[in-house]
């Protein structure tokens, strides 16, 4: 045995650059010198306890476990992945679609291959993987039904699955993944602590005025339209030629006094979010804040007419019915309050997310008014009073009737109409009852999410690293002969400290 080990050694030294310059010409020899080195290797740790090999002997394992053992460079080779005992047998190819991630990157992965297996072994979750394996596979990512959603993203962190991986895992499961950029600038950051993160005392204050001025808004939207008040909105824009007595007359009333107020605020919230927006032109384009400026339109086209001494109700120049939808749209305040409530959040991403199921009820409901007012005109035409003189006309009837209101202002007369809305009430109640438990479902999923992404904090990059420098140690004494042609400095370091110890290996077996 130690004349074997010794004639491996002499040709190591003699021949060991000749093997790297012309790798693929001495598979063959080099195979059996690993062989008979790792066997010698095994007998020599068990005496002295010595956890690496000799340099000399390492300076040619990494030619062995790459060009003997693994030839990484084949995209058909077959390539094993042992996760805590469970192996997963795939080709290099698919492993190489994804080269940003831990498997996809034939470097880093090499750290974790083992020789006497041929194979790559991670001491990690088991039925986790089997998603992320089947994302090397298809290209889609989900998570297996009997794992939590924590160890999941953990393990995809693990393997470095990549930021958009994780973020379409997180938002197929409901959370929240957009990020909040703050502003470079300390005036800009402080303004939008303010008036957009709803954090903090001073910013919760302000949400507080902001859904005040909102309730008050729509409050005095819904007051002024009562007899009593109506009087002062008209005498508003009771115009007598004098801008000034027009707008005297105007700001006179208490109605109008309190929009005035609340346009004030609503504007300086507006200009002051629009200020400290670090995306300007992704804050334009956002559907909540055109609601926000065209809710507080119609109070500055008052204002216009005021001032151009324009009767609105008696104009040829803007429409009546014009001016009475923009006064509507002042009503659509109402929705500003979903910038300050979760439940509201929650009740719109629910809507989202259950919209095929919405759709789905819809179609099937505009089907059945169709065949129902048909079928109910044609039981009720030959009753001389029936309530039904058009198929369109039945229309309603079908509506109500389905959705189970029943108003009772048309309905049919004759026996066999009656039997016939008997059954289009109970199909009107299974059609609407189908989509319900997925909608219902939707919204649980959100409730009990609340808007908190628990994985934001979640490493996104190099997941691994975290554990390697913890089992550093580990490392130096179980991953000595799985170094790969790419050596760590870890590595070097330890064949600096313990050259001299390695030099009489061979001759003492």
């Amino acid at each position: 045995m130690q004349a074997r080990l010794t004639a491996a050694s002499t040709q190591l030294n003699d021949g060991g650059e000749e093997a790297r310059e012309f790798p693929e010409k001495d598979d063959s020899k080099l195979k059996s010198l690993g062989n008979a080195l790792r066997t010698g290797w095994s007998r020599q740790s068990s005496r002295t306890r010595r956890s690496k090999p000799p340099a000399g002997v390492t300076g040619l394992l990494p030619q062995i476990v790459t060009h003997g053992l693994t030839d990484p460079g084949r995209a058909d080779r077959r390539v094993r992945i042992n996760i805590s005992g469970m192996k997963f047998d795939t080709r290099e190819r698919v492993l190489l679609r994804y080269p940003q991630t831990l498997l996809g990157d034939v470097v880093r992965r090499q750290r974790f291959y083992v020789p006497e297996e041929e194979e790559y072994f991670f001491d990690r979750h088991r039925p986790s993987f089997e998603g992320i394996f089947r994302y090397y596979q298809t290209g889609k990512i989900e998570r297996p039904r009997n794992v939590p959603q924590d160890v999941f993203a953990a393990e995809l962190a693990y393997f470095d699955m990549g930021k958009l991986v994780i973020n379409k895992f997180l938002k197929d499961e409901g959370y929240d993944v957009s990020e909040n950029v703050l502003p470079e600038k300390e005036p800009q950051r402080t303004v939008w602590i303010l008036f957009e993160s709803h954090d903090g005392i001073l910013a919760k204050f302000v949400g507080l005025v902001t859904v005040l001025f909102i309730l008050l808004s729509v409050g005095t939207s819904c007051a002024e339209t009562l007899p009593r008040f109506r009087n002062l909105t008209d005498q508003t824009f009771a115009h007598v030629g004098d801008v000034k007595v027009n707008l005297n007359i105007a700001f006179s009333n208490i109605f109008f006094q309190i929009e005035t107020a609340c346009i004030v605020w609503f504007c300086i919230e507006l200009a002051m979010r629009f200020y400290a927006s670090p995306r300007k032109r992704r804050f334009v384009k956002d559907i909540m804040n055109i609601l926000d400026f065209v809710v507080i339109l119609p109070y500055f086209i008052d204002l216009i007419l005021i001032v151009a001494n324009v009767d609105p109700t008696g104009s040829n120049i803007i429409p009546a019915t014009i001016v009475r939808v923009l006064r509507l749209v002042r009503v659509f305040r109402i929705f500003k309050l979903s910038r300050h409530m979760r439940a509201l959040q929650m009740l719109a991403a629910t809507l989202r997310a259950s919209a095929p199921q919405l759709i789905m009820l819809i179609f099937f409901m505009a089907i059945l008014v169709v065949l129902y007012s048909s079928i109910i005109y044609f039981m009720e035409m030959d009753h001389p009073d029936h309530f039904f003189p058009s198929i369109p006309a039945a229309f309603w009837w079908a509506i109500i009737t389905l959705t189970t209101v029943g108003y009772g202002d048309i309905y049919p007369k004759t026996p066999w109409g009656k039997a016939f809305a008997c059954i289009c009430v109970i199909s009107g109640i299974l059609v609407i009852a189908m989509p319900m438990p997925i909608i219902t479902k939707n919204f649980e999923k959100f409730y009990k999410k609340n808007g908190n992404n628990p994985f934001k904090a979640l490493p996104l990059n190099n997941g691994h690293e975290e554990r390697d420098d913890n089992n550093s140690e580990h490392r130096k004494r179980t991953y000595a002969v799985r170094l790969t042609d790419i050596e760590t400095e870890e590595h070097e370091s330890f064949l600096k400290d313990e050259d001299e110890s390695s030099s009489g290996f061979l001759s003492s077996v």
